[in-house]
């Protein structure tokens, strides 16, 4: 199969050089005031992200797929794009696919951890999942990232496409949490959820992937911003994540009742242009009465 060819456009644009840019330049005022932020991600061959974050970032790590004759071209474009750049100072490429290298603990050690950008800019689904199995070694990535970050602030970038192979698990996943909340007798619950079924995957993940996040990351304070939904090559939903170290020791921090109420409760930005950024809210839980 050739290579996805990826094509940027202005909602994305907005979101790299805007969005994501302010964020990056607040978090580095704050934690790392005197020195460049470490890079580590998916920035294509066109390298648009570094591209726009340049004057934040000092050395940087470049993950690329190369198994194919054509894959190798993609990532000669992106060496020769670089050099073109004058990158090339702190750059570090990796040739391999980004899931299959984190969840690798050899390859995972190489790596110069830890980094303060870390920019997961997938094509595809979050679940990704392969033929007919509903184990996802996408997700099973991102734990692993969070593992190889403990005890440094970074900011995290996921963009998804709300296509998904999820074999069922994105509904499976948004069900269940709705039946934990239920149970524990949270007002407001089905209307929230039923809003946010509405509309379809944008909706579930919404949901489910600040969730799985906060779960994923016990070892992590996370400060979530609001996801945007914009279209890109495709329909795709984008989530900024603050993560600095929780340092408070024993197994790690309690994701509580009242954690993943705040996040549900986080309104959606939706950006149909390039400046036409609006904010849709689906309903609040009001906060238990009780800190769980």
């Amino acid at each position: 199969m050739p290579p996805i060819s990826f094509t940027s456009s202005e909602a994305k644009d907005f979101i790299r050089d805007q969005f994501d840019f302010e964020i990056l330049r607040g978090f580095r005022r704050e934690h790392y005031p005197d020195q460049q932020l470490a890079y580590f991600g998916l920035p294509g061959e066109q390298l648009l992200d570094v591209l726009s974050w340049r004057s934040l970032i000092g050395r940087w790590t470049a993950v690329q797929v190369n198994n194919t004759p054509e894959d190798q071209e993609v990532a000669s474009r992106l060496v020769r794009n670089v050099m073109l750049s004058h990158l090339d100072r702190g750059f570090d490429p990796v040739w391999a696919n980004i899931d299959e290298l984190l969840t690798d603990p050899v390859q995972c050690s190489e790596l110069g951890w830890p980094y303060q950008i870390v920019n997961l800019d997938y094509y595809g689904g979050f679940v990704n999942a392969a033929g007919d199995e509903r184990a996802s070694r996408r997700m099973e990535a991102i734990r692993s990232m969070f593992e190889r970050q403990v005890g440094s602030a970074f900011v995290l970038f996921l963009t998804i496409n709300l296509r998904d192979r999820d074999r069922g698990v994105l509904t499976d996943r948004f069900r269940q949490e709705e039946e934990d909340l239920l149970a524990l007798e949270v007002r407001g619950v089905s209307e929230v959820f039923a809003a946010h079924r509405e509309l379809g995957n944008a909706g579930m993940l919404k949901i489910i992937v600040p969730v799985f996040l906060a779960g994923a990351s016990l070892r992590h304070n996370l400060i979530f911003h609001s996801p945007v939904l914009y279209q890109g090559t495709q329909q795709m939903i984008h989530f900024a994540v603050q993560c600095t170290p929780y340092r408070e020791g024993g197994a790690g921090r309690v994701l509580r009742t009242r954690d993943r109420i705040d996040i549900i409760n986080l309104p959606l930005l939706v950006l149909h242009g390039r400046d036409d950024l609006r904010e849709v809210r689906l309903g609040e839980i009001p906060p238990p009465q009780y800190d769980a």
